[in-house]
């Protein structure tokens, strides 16, 4: 869900740090109402409206669907979000922790518990099943990255997104 931070402060400093903490926008009182519903309505716009793109592999943020070579996927919410997170920046490493912090369920995950790694190895073999073979990969003792199969340097791969809204 986006945040945006309504506040009499118009303090640069605190606005950035705000904005670093995970607030999306940041509006200033006083402030006209169109003004605060079009900020939201963007911020919905960008949440919902994207596709992204590696190599065969799909995800339609809107439509909550995950397709590879155009077959569906049959993910849960939380394998979802995974993938569409990891796609977002394919060959980056995501944290166990920046993954559970990232999830909608992160209070029923825990940091020390081995929860994370039994949801990538359940989205790995559902990926697996449909032959893509070596799109997720575990870096020991941190975290994990989305790379596709066409390249093994993770920094070389495909990605588009776009917004169809």
């Amino acid at each position: 869900m986006p945040i945006i931070v309504l506040t009499a402060r118009d303090v640069i400093e605190e606005k950035v740090e705000l904005l670093m903490l995970g607030a999306d926008d940041y509006v200033v009182k006083p402030f006209q109402l169109p003004e605060l519903l079009a900020r939201i309505a963007v911020q919905f716009r960008q949440e919902v409206g994207e596709h992204l793109h590696v190599n065969d592999l799909e995800v339609r943020v809107q439509q909550r669907l995950a397709l590879f070579h155009g077959q569906e996927l049959t993910l849960t919410l939380t394998e979802f979000e995974l993938l569409a997170l990891l796609m977002q920046q394919p060959g980056r490493v995501y944290s166990r922790q920046e993954l559970i912090e990232s999830l909608r369920t992160k209070d029923a995950l825990r940091e020390h518990s081995n929860v994370m790694d039994v949801h990538m190895a359940n989205l790995r073999s559902k990926l697996r099943d449909q032959g893509a073979y070596s799109y997720l990969r575990t870096v020991r003792g941190y975290g994990y990255a989305l790379r596709g199969p066409q390249s093994t340097d993770p920094l070389e791969q495909p990605v588009s997104v776009t917004d169809r809204s």
